[in-house]
């Protein structure tokens, strides 16, 4: 079984594209890889990573089509005046095109990294 056919067995959802999962597959292995500096991600990673891919691929989903909480949606290119006498900050909304640009750039992979951490440490190799 492949990575993809794991991923796509893991994720349900039809609105997810092939190609939205591929990327993820992609992003969260050169993740592997520079995390363990290694050049191919072995075999014994596979579910780890298909895990990963998911992971990112439903938070990455999840974040896009939520309109749930108001201050999530917020990213810090969004404020667009501070005062300081007075404490006044105006914010933009998502609405904008930098806010769009900045959503897709957020820190997400990190912790998803961090949660698969003891599997990967396994496979780590130091780099001078």
């Amino acid at each position: 079984m492949t990575i993809l056919e794991i991923v796509r067995a893991k994720i349900k959802d039809a609105a997810i594209t092939e190609l939205d999962i591929q990327l993820a597959i992609d992003e969260v292995q050169m993740v592997i890889k520079n995390y363990c500096s290694i050049d191919e991600v072995p075999e014994e990673l596979k579910y780890t990573w298909a895990n990963m891919a998911a992971d990112l691929v439903l938070y990455q989903y999840a974040s896009n089509n939520s309109s749930d909480d108001v201050l999530s949606d917020i990213d810090v290119g969004d404020v667009s005046n501070i005062k300081i006498g007075d404490t006044q900050i105006a914010l933009q909304g998502n609405n904008s095109e930098r806010g769009k640009i900045l959503k897709s750039h957020r820190p997400n992979l990190d912790q998803i990294v961090m949660n698969n951490k003891e599997q990967l440490n396994r496979f780590r190799r130091m780099v001078w």
